[in-house]
C-alpha cells in the first residue's frame, strides 16, 4: 500500500513539474503578446496624438492591467515628473527582469532603439525604429507559438516518463 501511495505521489510530483514548465512557456508567450500590443499602442499614440514617449507610457500603462502595463505607467509618471536621467536607461532597467530572458541579447539591445534622448516622438525615424522593434517582437512571438505545442507535449511526456522511471527504479 505504501508503495502505491509513494508511486502516486512521485507521478503527481513529476507531472506538476512538467506542467509548471508548460505554464512558464505560456507566460512567456503572453508577455511577448502584451509587449507587442503596448508597442503598437505607443506607435498609434505617436502617429495620431503626437505625444511624447513619457505621455505615451503613462497613458497606455494606465489602460493596461498587467505587470508590463504597470511598469510602463510607472516609467511615464517618473519621466514626466522628474526629467533627470535617461528614459532609455530607465526603460531597460524597469523591463529587464521580464523581457530580457525572452529575447536574444541582440534583440533586447535593439528593442529600445525608438527611445531618443529627449523622449519626444514626432520624428519619423523614431516611429520606424518603434515599428522595427514591434515587428521583431512579433517574429519572436510567432516562433514561440510554433514551438509551444511541441515543447508542452514533450515536457509533460518527459515528466511522466521520468516519474515512471523513478518508480521502477525504487520498486
Amino acid at each position: 500500500m505504501m508503495r502505491l501511495l509513494g508511486s502516486g505521489l512521485i507521478l503527481i510530483g513529476s507531472f506538476g513539474m512538467a506542467a509548471r514548465y508548460a505554464l512558464r512557456l505560456r507566460w512567456e508567450m503572453e508577455t511577448l503578446e502584451e509587449l507587442s500590443t503596448i508597442l503598437e499602442r505607443i506607435e498609434s499614440e505617436i502617429r495620431y496624438d503626437r505625444a511624447s514617449l513619457p505621455e505615451c507610457f503613462w497613458k497606455i500603462g494606465a489602460q493596461r492591467r498587467t505587470r508590463l502595463g504597470r511598469s510602463f505607467e510607472k516609467l511615464g509618471k517618473d519621466a514626466i515628473h522628474a526629467s533627470e536621467g535617461s528614459l532609455r536607461e530607465a526603460l531597460e532597467a524597469e523591463l529587464r527582469e521580464e523581457i530580457e530572458p525572452l529575447l536574444s541579447l541582440e534583440d533586447y539591445r535593439t528593442l529600445f532603439d525608438f527611445v531618443t534622448p529627449g523622449g519626444f516622438a514626432g520624428d519619423e525615424m523614431q516611429r520606424r525604429a518603434l515599428e522595427r522593434s514591434r515587428h521583431r517582437v512579433d517574429e519572436v512571438l510567432e516562433q514561440r507559438r510554433k514551438e509551444y505545442q511541441g515543447k508542452r507535449k514533450v515536457a509533460v511526456s518527459m515528466g511522466l516518463m521520468g516519474g515512471l522511471c523513478i518508480i521502477l527504479f525504487l520498486w
